[in-house]
């Protein structure tokens, strides 16, 4: 009995050690403004509650492996990627922040050009790269508060990745959670009816990670079973039945 406590009680310590370093693909955007007459790199809201954030043709230069198992610290061009997102709706508003609701839809599409030939190969990542909703709630902050120029958001998004591109840097086919840190400038003056206006992205950076609760369940309950099964041995023993 006392093996089976000990093993059990490691296992669960085991379960709920975090990582030892952060693991991630990471979508870079080296910020732009928008071609005349176009909605690339767009992001705007309407001055109103219930209207959403949009982000429209969000130009997305590379990918890169942040402590991937293959190609890490590898960055990759990005072939006409651009990254479009729609946040829930405005709920609350003051001089400091904007904060919008989940839900809604994020993705990034383009061509991850691998072996750099400017040529989509076979089983290079093309079309939709990363898909996903927001998953909690997105807060844009005013920088010039802070003493900058501009506005960031920061969100959160539950996604999955394209499996080429999980290939390439040796990360399981699986859910991810992704953390945008978005950068912008808003216009000045805004356009009449906008909360938000920007057709100015300044650098910015989409971290995916593997969502770690599926492999913390299944170590735990691996433990689980390799405890029970030595409990159910002792009871069988002979000198279990004796006592």
């Amino acid at each position: 009995m006392t093996r089976y406590v000990s093993v059990l009680m490691a296992t669960m310590l085991l379960a709920f050690v975090p990582a030892a370093g952060a693991t991630s693909i990471d979508f870079v955007i080296p910020g732009g403004v928008s071609d005349f007459g176009t909605a690339d790199n767009l992001v705007s809201a309407a001055a109103m509650f219930f209207e959403p954030l949009f982000g429209s043709g969000l130009d997305v230069g590379s990918t890169i492996g942040n402590g991937t198992p293959s190609n890490d610290g590898v960055g990759v061009n990005c072939r006409d990627c651009e990254l479009s997102f729609q946040t829930g709706g405005l709920f609350a508003v003051d001089a400091a922040t904007a904060s919008y609701g989940p839900g809604r839809v994020f993705g990034v599409t383009g061509h991850v050009d691998l072996n750099g030939n400017n040529l989509v190969d076979a089983g290079e990542p093309n079309g939709p790269l990363l898909v996903g909703q927001f998953a909690a709630d997105t807060t844009v902050i005013n920088k010039v508060l802070l003493g900058d120029v501009g506005f960031f958001s920061v969100s959160t998004i539950i996604e999955s990745i394209n499996p080429f591109l999980t290939g390439f840097y040796g990360m399981p086919v699986t859910a991810y959670t992704g953390e945008m840190t978005l950068n912008f400038t808003n216009a000045n003056p805004l356009p009449a009816g906008f909360l938000f206006f920007s057709d100015a992205v300044q650098a910015s950076i989409v971290v995916n990670s593997v969502v770690p609760v599926p492999g913390t369940l299944f170590l735990f309950g691996a433990g689980l079973l390799a405890a029970i099964g030595i409990w159910r041995r002792e009871l069988s023993s002979p000198t279990s039945r004796s006592s």
